[in-house]
């Protein structure tokens, strides 16, 4: 059983256009900055697979769509797991 009503706060009508001018206020005291202007970013990739794939990127080509991505299943027991982590640490080893 709730024996308590909600709690509503009661807010004064005139309390969003008070903070507003508060807030007005503070930003006449403050210095604009200047913009800086967008510079395209220049990258040097130390890696070939970096570099390729920034390359395809910039290329714009679509990605090509994964044959075969729904035979993929999860392993359910113990040793299907145990057989996907050493597979994923011969292909990060290589």
């Amino acid at each position: 059983i709730l024996d308590a009503l909600p709690y509503v706060d009661m807010v004064h009508e005139d309390y969003e256009s008070y903070a507003l001018a508060l807030v007005e206020e503070e930003m006449k005291k403050i210095k604009p900055r200047p913009l800086i202007k967008e510079t395209q970013i220049t990258t040097r990739p130390q890696s070939t697979i970096l570099k390729t794939e920034l390359e395809f990127i910039a290329s714009g080509q679509e990605r090509p769509t994964v044959i075969g991505a729904s035979d993929v299943h999860a392993p359910t027991s113990m040793e299907e797991w145990k057989e996907c982590i050493k597979i994923a640490r011969a292909e990060y080893e290589a």
